[in-house]
């Protein structure tokens, strides 16, 4: 399913949309992975919380959620790829490195 979001142009240019996923309790919320590169090379995941905008049916970021930094970029990926299932504690885990 196609989810519309409308994000910041400049944003677009530093970052790449990893993936987004809406609540499957409130369809109203959701979440936006996107991912850069930093001048060390390490890759950089930030995680953005969405809100529906009813006007335009779109969904518009609401607030930056969290940042992690990572040197490796298969552990990245893999962390990207997990963090739809993961638990609160792992997530917990995970924001306290």
């Amino acid at each position: 399913m196609e989810i519309a979001v409308d994000f910041d142009n400049e944003l677009l240019e530093e970052m790449n949309v990893e993936t987004v996923m809406t609540s499957p309790i409130n369809s109203e919320i959701g979440v936006a992975i996107l991912s850069s590169e930093s001048t060390d090379q390490n890759k950089i995941v930030k995680v953005y919380s969405l809100r529906l905008q009813h006007d335009v049916q779109k969904y518009k970021i609401d607030n930056e959620l969290q940042a992690f930094s990572f040197s490796d970029h298969d552990f990245a990926r893999q962390f990207i790829e997990r963090l739809p299932e993961m638990s609160a504690i792992e997530l917990m885990f995970a924001m306290g490195s």
